[in-house]
């Protein structure tokens, strides 16, 4: 077994868990602190969190990524939107509960594709765009928010670029049912 690293609280732990959950990573907490401990509550000697040793290299590449500071912290969205420029490549700067806040900006039309298994939303932060599905089109402005179902086929299109926050599981791959060069399988904590 081998100590990743160490976080202040148990929901920082949790939360660092959680992330390499997501990975594919089994991460370990100390139970006799965790079992009954307040989650706010602040260990002087930080919770230690664990992985096999296997994965201990996978895991610091994957920590390397993540934001140095777990605590609450507010996130100014236009900041975060002023330090990218690319298109469809979607960053991460919040996670909670298994899931990611992402912030993209998109000008085109991206692939059809559908997620067997997660649900998407949708928030128009600058800009519009709609969301095209098979049968139908949703324009959405700034704003407004749309939640794809999972299972539904569907595709973003933008006439000029938007920017839009995304609310997925941290499993979520963009592209989908249908991977290919706009598919960003690993996206970036910014």
């Amino acid at each position: 077994m081998t100590t990743l690293t160490t976080c202040p609280t148990i929901a920082d732990a949790e939360l660092l868990k959680s992330l390499l959950a997501s990975a594919g990573i089994t991460a370990f907490l100390p139970e006799e602190l965790t079992a009954n401990a307040a989650p706010q509550l602040v260990f002087s000697s930080g919770i230690r969190v664990q992985v096999e040793d296997e994965d201990a290299d996978e895991a610091r590449r994957l920590l390397a990524t993540v934001p140095a500071r777990l605590t609450p912290e507010k996130i100014n969205l236009a900041e975060k939107f002023a330090l990218f420029s690319e298109h469809w490549s979607p960053k991460i700067v919040a996670a909670l509960n298994g899931q990611h806040v992402k912030l993209v900006k998109f000008q085109g039309e991206f692939v059809w594709h559908h997620h067997a298994h997660e649900d998407e939303l949708f928030l128009v932060v600058r800009g519009s765009f709609r969301m095209e599905f098979r049968d139908k089109r949703v324009e959405l402005r700034e704003g407004e928010l749309l939640v794809v179902p999972r299972g539904v086929e569907h595709r973003p299109v933008a006439d000029e670029e938007v920017s839009v926050l995304l609310f997925e599981p941290a499993a979520t791959v963009n592209t989908g049912s249908n991977p290919g060069e706009k598919t960003v399988a690993a996206p970036e904590w910014i």
